[in-house]
C-alpha cells in the first residue's frame, strides 16, 4: 500500500458525507476528456450525464429492486472524497444474483492504490451477500490502466461494445467484464 492510500479511508456513503460526494463527482466529471482521455460516457459539454446519488436507495435491502451501496474514499488530511465506488442493483429481478460496479477516482488519487482499495472494499461487500454471485463492470477499452487492475483482482472479460460512444470526435469501445464470486 503506498502512502497516499495509507492516508485514505474508505467508509460507507452517509446522511453527513453526501455533500462531500456531490463534489467530487463534480470535480471527478470536470476532469473527463483532458487530453483526450474520458472515462465518463457522456458529453459534458451536451448531456447532462448521470442523474446522481439515491440516499434512499443506499438502505434499500441488498437482493431487493434498486439497492445500491456506495463507498467513499476520504483523504485524512483534507477530508475531501478522492474517489468512489457504487454497487447498484440491475433493473431485472432475473438478474438480482448480479450486481454492476462503477467506480471514479480524481486524477490526484490515482496510481497509488486507492482505487485498489474501493475495490476491494466493494468485492468483500458483495462477497458477504449470500444472494450475490456476479459481481460486473464496464470499462473504456482504452483505459487500460484500470483494465490491468480489475484484471488482478480476478476479473475477465465478457464481451466488447465496439464504438458504443462517440464524444466529439472521438469513438469509444465499452469492455464488459465480471467477476464469480461464488458457483
Amino acid at each position: 500500500m503506498t502512502r497516499a492510500a495509507q492516508n485514505i479511508d474508505i467508509r460507507a456513503l452517509s446522511e453527513e458525507s453526501a455533500a462531500l460526494l456531490d463534489a467530487h463527482l463534480r470535480r471527478h466529471f470536470a476532469e473527463s476528456g483532458r487530453n483526450g482521455f474520458h472515462f465518463v460516457p457522456f458529453d459534458l459539454q451536451t448531456d447532462s450525464g448521470p442523474g446522481g446519488v439515491s440516499l434512499e436507495n443506499c438502505f434499500i435491502p441488498v437482493g431487493a429492486p434498486q439497492w445500491q451501496r456506495w463507498f467513499l474514499a476520504h483523504d485524512r488530511a483534507s477530508g475531501d472524497v478522492l474517489g468512489h465506488v457504487d454497487l447498484k442493483a440491475y433493473s431485472l429481478k432475473t438478474s438480482a444474483h448480479r450486481c454492476l460496479l462503477g467506480i471514479g477516482l480524481e486524477e490526484r488519487a490515482r496510481g497509488q492504490g486507492v482505487g485498489r482499495q474501493l475495490m476491494q472494499t466493494a468485492i468483500d461487500f458483495v462477497r458477504a451477500q449470500p444472494t450475490l454471485v456476479w459481481l460486473d463492470l464496464m470499462v473504456f477499452g482504452h483505459n487500460t490502466r484500470a483494465r490491468r487492475l480489475y484484471e488482478s483482482l480476478g476479473f475477465v472479460q465478457t464481451g466488447v461494445k465496439t464504438d458504443c460512444f462517440r464524444i466529439g470526435d472521438t469513438s469509444i469501445d465499452d469492455i464488459y467484464m465480471s467477476l464469480r464470486l461464488r458457483p
